[in-house]
């Protein structure tokens, strides 16, 4: 199993263990994230997704060209039909955002660094459905695979573009 999807499934699991029971439906983000209908039975949804990756390292610091520093965000989508909770059971956004921070922050997932917040925000607001996005990072090396030359594979240049 690759690096992005351990993290993504151990926090998955963090999720489903620690998120309040009014959130009803804890997932990862569905492959057609537009045909998704949030029905009325549920009180509110977290979906979770890998977002993207930067890497660190001077071109100046060879050994970083075979490790670099790897921060890689994670993205969880909390829709919720509250904004401060309401009748029902429903729980409210303030509520459900800082589940989701605490299920997360200072914690390590698949060898990562311990989770770090980098943000939320409203991104949607439409009739009774409140969305919102919270990113999170953690860090680790992005480490190269080892290969010997053995003369069979091409190096960077062929010997034509070389001379």
């Amino acid at each position: 199993m690759n690096m992005i999807t351990a993290i993504e499934d151990a926090m998955l699991a963090a999720l489903k263990d620690q998120l309040p029971r009014t959130i009803t439906r804890i997932d990862v983000f569905p492959d057609d994230p537009e045909a998704f209908d949030f029905p009325e039975a549920d009180t509110a949804a977290c979906f979770l997704r890998y977002d993207r990756s930067t890497y660190a390292g001077s071109d100046s610091e060879p050994r970083r060209a075979y490790a670099p520093t790897r921060a890689l965000t994670y993205e969880v989508v909390v829709l919720v039909r509250s904004l401060r909770g309401a009748d029902g059971g429903r729980i409210g956004a303030h509520d459900a955002l800082e589940a989701v921070r605490l299920a997360f922050q200072g914690r390590s997932f698949a060898g990562g660094t311990a989770m770090v917040p980098a943000g939320d925000e409203l991104q949607q607001q439409k009739g009774s459905v409140w969305r919102w996005a919270m990113r999170f990072t953690c860090r680790m090396p992005a480490v190269a695979r080892s290969v010997a030359d053995d003369g069979d594979r091409p190096n960077m240049f062929t010997r034509a573009e070389a001379s």
